[in-house]
């Protein structure tokens, strides 16, 4: 817990004390009491003086900084507790042994709880009649002489750990623990004497003091230095750069090779050999277990070539086998898979036509393309896994060699380059460009959407969310939602999906309360209509009013429809226990419509004869369970 401000206010209040009066005189203790001011270095100490209650306040307050800034976790609440309960009276009062213990007991539960102290100062006092005795400035003195700055770089369990770093980690005081395993972040299984050593393995996870790409944590794990270069070659003949890369444990000499870098593709028939040990001179290649025709490698300090035979692309297994002076094998036959693939990907936009022109108001065109990798007979695969990119997004709709998206998004007024990018597992790339210009347009028709799902005002039950869908006239237009809650930020508009026969649907998210749905269809010309709706989230049941239309013109009667009881295109059971309802007041007749829910109509309960410029309609429901 913070406790700063409450330190601030007990500093100031006892600011206001007659320091002259309270503050010691000088003797011989922890050095807080002179750097923090509590003891008057000019005078001589006079021990056995009565000790009033401004200068154990004084002691106290003092105390408590000095413990709040020395201590991993601080005073503790109960000290700054006991701090905040002093008040600016009695300070010249005199201090029973009683009322001492009563101030001292939190501070010594604290250096209890750290290993600090292993009892109270006044343990083994027997007789109760003792805390009615008047206490002195010498006895103040002994129970708050506590030193932890100077213990804190103590250690007292000799485990090579200071007591403040033991303390700051969660560790025993009086264990020797140093060989456990770490429990701090980023320790990688390393001992706590070895991250106390070594305090950068805590900067971040994998923080290097040279910055050298090789963790300090790795390094001090194989019994290196955080200062051990990471070109030092280890046991097993690689650097130590090469044995973190590749997972290799620097001290042992594995009979293993690395091809290719671990990776089963290569666009070049000539590929780098890392053999993992130096241990032996020879390395034998072969395309075949039998190792017949074998290429004879000699081991040197870097990395080995070795030409994979044939002059087409290839799948293959090569085996290696290490060999000694006289080459004789050693250890067992390794295998690795490798294939060699220098055919790029096929990637053709078959549509639209390059270089067309479309309608000044089309935000999209539909985007198809052919695209697959070639078998090595240069036969198409459309199995064989690639990256494809269009305009650096990825995409993830190719079916079988074809990728067809119908509503790719295109810019108004300008030209657009639309660039179709594979690449195979080997690493070969291809690439299909389309340029499509959009011109400009005196269009003024905004899109039209229709066929709500929901009504103007639609009581909704507790859902988090709900879907939404309309009807849209014009198949290139953006169609955007946005909720803004009753309470909080809105969310951000977000663009609704095209679903089939020109419909557009989304789901949205419901706050409590009344949320406003904004629906905005707009051409690429910048027409745009704005449909708005109430949806509420309740516990109540759903209601719609699908007629009149908010904000519409009446002279007359106004014609009032809608249903109660149905849940809105989401999926649950109607509710059917509602027993009647009004229309501003005037009751009105439900009707079943046969899905467990009601309609109703109302001709006389909104007179628009009057001459009341603005009419409300409010539905009341009246359900069976009052």
């Amino acid at each position: 817990m913070n406790k700063v401000p409450s330190r601030l206010t007990i500093l100031a209040v006892m600011s206001m004390l007659a320091l002259a009066s309270m503050k010691l005189q000088a003797a011989a203790g922890p050095s807080w009491w002179v750097t923090r001011g509590v003891v008057n270095t000019n005078s001589q100490p006079n021990d056995f003086a009565a000790v009033n209650q401004g200068q154990l306040k004084w002691m106290a307050v003092n105390a408590a900084v000095e413990l709040e800034s020395q201590l991993p976790g601080g005073a503790g609440n109960n000290v700054w507790t006991l701090i905040e309960s002093f008040r600016n009276t009695n300070n010249f009062h005199s201090v029973n042994l009683g009322q001492l213990k009563f101030v001292a007991r939190p501070f010594y539960d604290r250096l209890i709880e750290i290993g600090y102290a292993t009892n109270y100062p006044w343990a083994g006092s027997t007789n109760p009649a003792n805390d009615f005795a008047l206490a002195n400035i010498g006895q103040m003195k002994n129970v708050f002489s506590f030193d932890v700055a100077g213990w804190l770089v103590l250690d007292s369990d000799n485990d090579g750990m200071s007591n403040g770093w033991e303390l700051a980690h969660g560790l025993n005081l009086h264990t020797n623990d140093a060989s456990w395993v770490s429990t701090d972040p980023w320790a990688h299984g390393l001992s706590n004497l070895q991250v106390y050593q070594n305090p950068s393995v805590l900067i971040s996870n994998n923080y290097s003091s040279l910055q050298d790409a090789v963790p300090d944590w790795w390094k001090l794990t194989y019994g290196y230095t955080t200062n051990t270069p990471a070109s030092v070659v280890g046991t097993n003949g690689l650097t130590l750069f090469q044995n973190y890369l590749y997972g290799r444990n620097p001290l042992v000499a594995e009979l293993e090779v690395i091809v290719n870098g671990n990776r089963e593709w290569t666009t070049n028939r000539v590929v780098e050999i890392l053999p993992l040990t130096r241990e032996y001179p020879w390395l034998l290649v072969s395309d075949n277990p039998q190792m017949t025709n074998a290429t004879i490698l000699a081991v040197g300090a870097g990395a080995l070539s070795y030409t994979i035979p044939g002059t087409n692309d290839r799948t293959c297994f090569l085996y290696f086998q290490y060999a000694d002076n006289a080459t004789n094998n050693v250890g067992s036959l390794l295998v690795r898979f490798i294939g060699v693939d220098t055919i790029p990907p096929v990637v053709l936009i078959t549509g639209p036509t390059t270089n067309g022109t479309g309608v000044g108001d089309q935000f999209f065109i539909h985007l198809q393309a052919t695209v697959y990798d070639r078998d090595p007979q240069g036969q198409p695969d459309p199995m064989r896994r690639l990256r494809i990119t269009v305009n650096g997004q990825p995409c993830w709709s190719r079916i079988g060699t074809n990728i067809s998206i119908p509503r790719f998004r295109v810019q108004a007024n300008t030209n657009n380059v639309i660039t179709v990018v594979a690449q195979d597992d080997a690493g070969n790339t291809n690439a299909a460009t389309l340029n499509w210009f959009v011109g400009g347009s005196n269009d003024t028709n905004a899109p039209v959407l229709t066929n709500f799902n929901v009504a103007a005002y639609t009581l909704l039950p507790d859902l988090d969310r709900v879907w939404i869908q309309a009807d849209c006239d014009d198949s290139n237009a953006v169609v955007t939602a946005q909720v803004i809650p009753a309470e909080g930020d809105p969310d951000d508009p977000w663009e609704m999906t095209w679903l089939e026969a020109g419909s557009v649907g989304t789901y949205v998210p419901l706050a409590w309360g009344t949320n406003t749905l904004q629906l905005i269809a707009f051409d690429a010309t910048g027409n745009a209509t704005t449909n708005r709706f109430l949806l509420e989230r309740s516990d109540r049941y759903t209601a719609q009013m699908s007629e009149p239309t908010p904000g519409m013109f009446a002279m007359g009667d106004v014609y009032v429809s809608g249903t109660i009881g149905q849940w809105v295109d989401v999926g649950f059971s109607t509710q059917t226990n509602v027993v009647g309802a009004a229309i501003n007041g005037v009751p009105v007749s439900l009707l079943d419509d046969g899905n467990g829910g009601f309609t109703f109509t109302s001709t006389n309960a909104v007179n628009g004869s009057s001459q009341q410029r603005v009419w409300p309609v409010v539905m009341t429901m009246w359900l069976a369970d009052g």
